[in-house]
């Protein structure tokens, strides 16, 4: 089976590091679109025949889930989420030769979660030709690595050609995006992604009443670079937009765009660009920023901040050297200790010690000191027995799943765990048992100048809970949450300053039991309950 077709200039480094599935052990020829969902499975190619796959067109459409694949419904049809696949490809005849559309608006053409080396490479995508605008996207992947779109056409009404969330190396390569309604490339919480020799062109023009949001938008995010690529004839408020993001873009031609807003929005980190024309852009302003953005700079490979002399002197040269990756974060693993119950005790010290902990028939006991989850070297990177759940641009943690799992802190006025998140629960409970936090503080780090919109501590279909001697502090909007559990307890500990109540039940009628607890400058009640 062939190699990735890439250029030269791609440094060797980058491209040893994507597992391809060259060794996949099956070739399957498709006809149509049911023998193409007969196909999905992982070490395998799939060639596509020429002609248009309407997915929305499968006799099982919206009904029938196969081993590796589902159904979710949305506003106007179903979306297909392709889960847990490993070593595929989906190979067309060429851009102009092989479709994959899919008819509903509300519905992301293929969805991938939780898989690892992909290659989509020699086809077109987007929805059907159809009156309306689209709220789903071309292509989207979450929680997955090694992924390779190359020699494709992706288009709109689709809100964005590609989006991806909480993934690892993503190689976009001699790709065309164009009449996208939202934007080109969404990335977010990932590591090494390349938007190599493409073109963006057209997007935000369908619709004369709205243009884009942002053409490359870059979220909290490492490594990325968009490289030797013409970004021309777009409608857009912003062209680039980095927040927290290490970003390069090298060898580009930035021309003719109506940017509403400016070409630039960054914030918290520099990013780098060079070798770019920027020429006949309709722009307001070079950059975009708010009154309290914490904005960077703009520099070339050399480190040295650019003007906007130098950004309008600038002249187009294709870039012909490597874009060094950085490595991943590393943690060290830690090791626990059965006792003679069979329970295996951990002591932790920080927090990635406490993200590796979290597993059933355990007790993690905490070090005095604040354990901010936001810190973590793996943050937004999930684990066996938790997820980070995407609550636009910030993650909450998510523990699903465990069994006679106890959190033991130094004491509440000792140990705390945090984030800085203001969306996020500090710390959330899902479909767990036997589950107990103790002598802990938790809740937003406060003294940031924002309100809160997660809670401090949620429990969601979770039986026999206790929570006993902590201190849960606001903004939070409530200090703990009840959502469908019975058999919880609340002993001991101290809740004030969240922004509605102390204790929120919803639809929790088991035993709850409450005593010797302190609730105060709550600002609706000290407990609540609701049901659906």
């Amino acid at each position: 089976m062939r190699l990735f077709k890439v250029l030269t200039f791609l440094s060797l480094l980058w491209v040893s590091l994507l597992v391809t599935p060259a060794q996949a052990a099956q070739k399957i020829t498709v006809n149509n679109v049911d023998e193409f969902f007969n196909a999905l499975g992982s070490d395998r190619t799939i060639v596509l025949s020429s002609g248009e796959f309407d997915l929305s067109k499968a006799k099982g459409y919206g009904k029938t889930a196969g081993q590796c694949y589902s159904w979710y419904d949305v506003f106007d049809g179903y979306e297909l989420q392709i889960k847990g696949v490993h070593n595929l490809q989906i190979m067309g005849q060429g851009q102009s030769k092989t479709r994959i559309v899919n008819q509903p608006r509300h519905a992301n053409v293929l969805y991938f979660s939780d898989c690892k080396n992909i290659e989509i490479i020699n086809l077109t995508a987007g929805h059907t030709a159809a009156p309306g605008a689209c709220e789903g996207g071309v292509l989207k992947f979450i929680d997955s690595q090694n992924l390779v779109i190359d020699n494709c056409t992706l288009y709109g009404c689709g809100t964005y050609g590609v989006e991806a969330y909480n993934c690892q190396r993503l190689l976009v390569n001699r790709t065309n995006i164009k009449e996208c309604t939202y934007g080109a490339l969404t990335i977010s919480r990932c590591n090494n992604v390349r938007f190599n020799n493409g073109a963006v062109f057209d997007c935000g023009r369908k619709n004369v009443e709205y243009c884009c949001f942002v053409l490359f938008e870059f979220n909290n995010s490492e490594n990325c670079s968009v490289v030797n690529s013409n970004i021309c004839n777009n409608r857009t408020n912003i062209v680039v937009q980095s927040v927290n993001s290490d970003l390069s873009v090298l060898g580009c031609r930035i021309d003719k765009n109506e940017c509403t807003n400016g070409i630039f929005r960054i914030l918290q980190k520099d990013i780098v660009v060079e070798n770019c024309s920027l020429i006949d852009n309709d722009a307001n302003d070079w950059f975009f920023k708010y009154t309290q953005d914490k904005t960077a700079n703009i520099v070339d490979q050399a480190g040295r901040k650019l003007n906007l002399s130098d950004l309008s002197r600038m002249e187009y040269k294709a870039h012909t050297g490597p874009v060094i990756e950085k490595k991943e974060p590393k943690v060290h693993k830690i090791f626990g200790k059965k006792n003679s119950k069979g329970i295996t005790e951990y002591h932790v010290q920080n927090v990635d010690d406490l993200l590796q902990a979290i597993s059933s028939n355990s007790i993690i006991y905490l070090s005095s000191g604040n354990f901010e989850l936001s810190k973590a070297k793996n943050y937004a990177r999930n684990g066996q027995y938790y997820s980070w759940e995407d609550i636009g641009h910030e993650f909450t943690l998510k523990i699903h799943g465990i069994k006679n799992c106890s959190i033991i802190g130094k004491g509440k006025d000792k140990t705390t765990i945090s984030t800085s998140d203001r969306y996020a629960d500090v710390l959330n409970f899902a479909n767990c048992e036997n589950v107990a936090v103790r002598n802990i503080t938790a809740g937003h780090i406060p003294n940031v100048p924002s309100s809160c919109a997660g809670d401090v501590l949620v429990f969601n279909n979770c039986k026999n809970i206790l929570v006993d001697k902590c201190a849960i502090f606001g903004c939070g909007v409530n200090g703990i949450k009840f959502i469908s559990c019975p058999q919880a307890t609340v002993y001991g500990c101290e809740i004030y300053q969240c922004m509605e109540n102390g204790i929120m039940l919803h639809n929790s009628p088991g035993d709850f039991d409450y005593k010797d607890c302190n609730i105060h400058d709550c600002g609706n009640k000290d407990v609540m309950t609701s049901r659906y």
